[in-house]
């Protein structure tokens, strides 16, 4: 884990200070490290364009210096900037519409201080007081299109948003995407026309990822399902260096995924493909990295980072990510028209007895509260919520590692093609849109319902063999002072073998794996700041 000061982070002071702006901002390695001065204003951060052509460093400034947030709204680009206005003294924090680069911001009564690392501003604070309805939205899987944060004190941007600073240290927040105006266009009306335009982008956009990319070593994901291996088809059509497939496996016998379908698809397309096993059995070790970061973390990336990806050295790893969410394409805003915490209620309805082995009656209620999700702010979204939710868990293992995730699936380009599919697309299933639209690429053995990726057994595993690990972390709980979580209950059904019953019920694993990443944390905070709960 690197240092914490080897986060990016600026520091904007009040006008009776002198600096103004201290910025921090180390290199990495796929992004351009902007640090421009301009007679209007300065311009920090990392920007990495992804469309070949559309991105011009010149105008790019020119945008910046006239404010012109608009234009970001149509660049298919990972970036956030920072841009002091000199003369006004107001600072401009812009995020892009992927969600790249989480900002968090913390303010007290001289300074507004603002960083990529979260820990970092937590490190500032002599108390941390937790915002307990964001712990009960993260123990249940949902960590929102809000600005709040585990910690009542610290604020997060919002994907393709405009953070402002005044001098006085007064803020203001919003999207840019409002003025998006390639959403007004119509739906293509002929099956043919969209076909061929949604296979024209998608190599676009698989060419211009390697083209951005440059030098930098590739990897791309595989498993056996229809998304990466579609990623990683196109991948070696667009690629003229020699790169391997990676599938990060469970190992046996909890491998539920079909590595002769992956070998053989591997054969079939001249692909050079490597199984690296997880160990699914050392929960603690997949637990160690929410010492450090107060939200749920992607398993996934810590099981890699703790295995094998440090020993494969720097490397953009394509993925398929985004790829349940190609038929259901529309702005969030267009989806939940009145709030978009209504697939919450419907997935904690539907789960609810499996979070109620969890969490107690009050804490479902109170999660629940339909007049607070209607009384806070909303900013829309282009990305699914679990699109944004990934990038923002695998940002830290990226930053620590210089190593960094493209998932073409969600480029803006391919959503914006998604948009305007014709309507029956809609009743199609994934499989079948990905025979019409790409014949060639997929095996028919990949279309069986064996061959289905399935986690759970592995991730059952690891608890039904660290239920001593799971007990230990819960004795002497800083949750169990909410009265909200069922601590003593779990603790019993663990010491007495009752695990059967968290395993059959729906989510309630992937719960507790939740609250037990958030205890964690708690206990870590508290070892040298008081923990409070609002």
């Amino acid at each position: 884990m690197e240092n914490k000061s080897n986060y990016a982070y600026l520091i904007f002071k009040d006008k009776a200070l002198t600096s103004g702006v201290e910025p921090f901002f180390p290199k990495k390695n796929l992004f351009e490290n902007l640090k421009i001065e301009k007679q209007k204003c300065s311009i920090y951060g990392y920007f990495l364009p992804l469309e070949n052509g559309a991105y011009d460093l010149g105008k790019m400034i020119t945008m910046c210096e006239t404010a012109s947030w608009d234009y970001f709204s149509h660049l298919s680009a990972k970036f956030v900037l920072f841009v002091y206005f000199k003369k006004e003294r107001e600072l401009a924090v812009v995020t892009d519409v992927y969600g790249s680069f989480p900002v968090y911001w913390l303010k007290d009564k001289n300074r507004f201080i603002i960083s990529l690392n979260i820990q970092f501003l937590t490190e500032m604070l002599d108390r941390v007081k937790i915002n307990t309805h964001t712990l009960l939205q993260f123990v249940s899987r949902e960590t929102g299109l809000g600005t709040s944060t585990l910690i009542e004190s610290i604020n997060k941007v919002p994907a393709a948003c405009i953070l402002k600073v005044k001098t006085d240290l007064t803020w203001s927040l919003e999207s840019f995407l409002n003025k998006l105006i390639f959403l007004q266009y119509d739906a293509y009306a002929d099956w043919d026309e969209f076909k061929e335009r949604f296979n024209w982008t998608f190599r676009e956009v698989v060419t211009d990822y390697v083209r951005a990319v440059g030098n930098i070593p590739l990897v791309a994901d595989i498993s056996a399902g229809f998304d990466s291996t579609a990623v990683a088809y196109m991948l070696k059509k667009a690629s003229k260096n020699e790169f391997v497939c990676l599938n990060w496996d469970q190992a046996l016998p909890y491998n539920s995924q079909n590595k002769k379908i992956i070998e053989k698809f591997s054969l079939y397309h001249d692909l050079s493909t490597n199984f690296l096993i997880h160990d699914f059995n050392n929960l603690k070790k997949s637990l160690f990295v929410a010492e450090e970061y107060p939200y749920p973390m992607n398993g996934y990336w810590a099981l890699k980072h703790l295995q094998k990806i440090r020993s494969l050295g720097s490397f953009v790893n394509f993925g398929g990510h985004g790829g349940d969410e190609l038929l259901s394409a529309k702005p969030i805003s267009d989806i939940f028209p009145y709030s978009p915490y209504i697939e919450l209620f419907k997935m904690v309805s539907k789960e609810k007895n499996g979070l109620s082995l969890i969490m107690g009656e009050s804490g479902i209620r109170r999660l629940l509260r339909h007049d607070y999700y209607n009384s806070i702010m909303y900013y829309p979204s282009l990305l699914s919520l679990s699109a944004l939710n990934n990038n923002l868990m695998d940002f830290q293992f990226c930053w620590d590692l210089d190593v960094w995730v493209l998932s073409p699936l969600t480029d803006l380009r391919i959503i914006t093609t998604m948009l305007k599919a014709p309507k029956r697309l809609t009743s199609i299933s994934k499989s079948d849109f990905w025979r019409c639209v790409y014949p060639e690429i997929h095996l028919p053995e990949q279309s069986l319902d064996s061959n289905q990726q399935n986690f759970e057994n592995g991730f059952n595993h690891s608890f039904e063999i660290g239920r001593d690990l799971v007990v230990s972390i819960l004795e002497n709980s800083e949750l169990e002072k909410l009265g909200t979580f069922k601590i003593s209950s779990i603790k019993r059904d663990l010491i007495k073998g009752n695990i059967a019953k968290y395993i059959e019920n729906g989510g309630s694993l992937v719960f507790l794996f939740n609250l037990l990443k958030i205890e964690t944390y708690l206990k870590s905070q508290a070892q040298a700041k008081t923990v409070s709960f609002d």
